[in-house]
């Protein structure tokens, strides 16, 4: 490693073209399940009969009365806070006004007035003249919020145009170095010694596996339970990275987060696909620390996107309540694919307890889910925590090679963000107004995570359209 940061993208070209085949059939029976469970909810929306699920204790606290002194205290406190705005409002307003008629009016000379006049109005419009002039050049510049915002839509839209390309096509177009032979035993010598390295034995791709029943009826299972993670709306090129504290085997340094992720899991995720089910050798799990909306299922989602595999992503409802079922739904599935991306959400369920002897029946569940995909090659899995690292139990540690910790947005990473959000929102037409000073929006996110500052900035700076608003 170099001690600046390379940007390395991993593009679709190392992922070969039985698994992106396989993985594009597994999003169309995806499609399907959806559907199927949107026609099951709605017609059970029909029924008189209520399925209540006892399990659920989280959703039973959300969803819980207050008394009716908790609701009268809420109240009153929101009224004197309002009274108080009130009356801090009218005195302000009667002190104005009385400073208006209290105030001594002097007579002024007609030819004196109209000097004045005009000499404002000159200085109007020389200020305004020079307003404009400054607005047309930092535009040219792109160094105003507005041709910075348009400037990354450009952006997302050409790579979206080179990706529609190159996938219609198969292939992307590719300048020439030099020429090529016009003979055909020329050519294939050229790249028999100068593009190609000899084997003992031919490549072939990996074969899907003879299953006598269904392949997909663990994978439509998995749909069914809401455990496989939909499809990333944003790419991993597309987000917003900062140099990051990372782990890779008790070594400890600072890099550049996504050419980290890149270098990691993507590269060696994307080149397993040309080899063999024998000759891949065990993936290394990655364990992320980071406070909520840090970004961490965000970045797991979009890994899967790019190396065309599927995401399971375990809740904190499955981690808290340790339903056994879906675990083994998550093995088998890892048994089948040849690939399979897992996030557990809420691993500090695991963290070390001084008072606390053994361990709980849920802990157990999940240490023995982790032993076991542990033996499984074509399992990758991406753990998740609030805690600090060192919190957790050692031997859970001694799983996860690879390790990093998420931090708040810096102040050109937290820029980067606005910018992101705003372009969006523009895209979308849901942009009435362009905010003068992006180092303002920057300053109100200071010292909140990734996840907090996109909500505020795609909230505070939206609209539900854009001709809507003004009209």
């Amino acid at each position: 490693m170099t001690q600046s940061d390379v940007e390395v993208s991993a593009t679709w070209r190392m992922i070969s073209n039985v698994a992106i085949s396989h993985n594009e059939h597994l999003s169309e029976v995806k499609k399907a399940c959806q559907e199927q469970k949107a026609f099951r909810e709605s017609f059970l929306k029909t029924q008189t009969d209520f399925d209540i699920d006892f399990e659920d204790h989280e959703a039973d606290q959300e969803t819980q009365l207050l008394s009716i002194e908790d609701a009268i205290l809420i109240i009153q406190k929101l009224e004197r806070k309002y009274q108080a705005i009130s009356r801090r409002n009218y005195v302000r307003f009667v002190r104005e006004r009385a400073a208006e008629l209290h105030g001594q009016k002097v007579e002024i000379d007609a030819t004196q007035a109209a000097i004045r006049i005009q000499a404002r109005t000159r200085g109007y419009f020389a200020r305004k003249w020079v307003r404009e002039m400054r607005q047309r050049e930092l535009n040219i510049l792109n160094m105003t919020p507005e041709s910075y915002i348009r400037k990354r839509c450009a952006e997302r839209e050409r790579k979206q145009k080179e990706s529609d390309v190159g996938g219609s096509n198969g292939v992307e177009k590719v300048d020439l170095i030099e020429d090529f032979p016009d003979d055909l035993e020329t050519a294939l010598d050229l790249l028999k010694t100068h593009f190609f390295l000899s084997t003992p034995e031919s490549l072939e791709p990996p074969k899907p596996p003879k299953n006598p029943n269904n392949p997909d009826t663990v994978y439509r299972d998995a749909c069914f339970r809401g455990i496989v993670s939909p499809l990333a709306q944003i790419e991993l090129s597309e987000l917003i990275s900062q140099r990051e504290t990372c782990r890779i085997e008790n070594r400890q340094f600072r890099f550049d987060f996504r050419s980290f992720l890149t270098l990691t899991l993507c590269i060696p995720m994307s080149l397993s696909t040309w080899q063999k089910p024998k000759e891949v050798a065990n993936p290394k799990w990655l364990l992320l620390s980071g406070s909520p909306d840090s970004g961490k299922t965000t970045w797991a989602r979009a890994i899967a996107r790019a190396c065309h595999v599927i995401h399971v992503h375990v809740s904190k409802n499955v981690v808290n309540m340790g339903k056994r079922r879906i675990y083994t739904v998550i093995k088998k599935l890892a048994k089948q694919e040849k690939r399979l991306l897992i996030s557990i959400d809420r691993i500090d369920v695991l963290k070390k307890e001084l008072k606390q002897k053994g361990y709980t029946h849920r802990q157990m569940l999940l240490r023995t889910f982790l032993t076991d995909l542990s033996n499984i090659k074509s399992a990758t899995v991406i753990a998740m925590t609030r805690v600090p690292l060192d919190d957790l139990d050692c031997t859970i540690i001694d799983l996860f090679p690879l390790q990093a910790t998420l931090s708040n947005p810096k102040n050109a990473t937290r820029y980067d963000l606005a910018v992101d959000c705003l372009s969006r929102n523009w895209e979308q037409d849901r942009l009435p107004k362009i905010p003068h000073r992006i180092f303002d929006i920057e300053k109100q996110t200071k010292g909140i995570s990734r996840g907090k500052a996109a909500k505020f900035v795609t909230n505070r700076w939206s609209a539900a359209n854009n001709k809507t608003n003004l009209s």
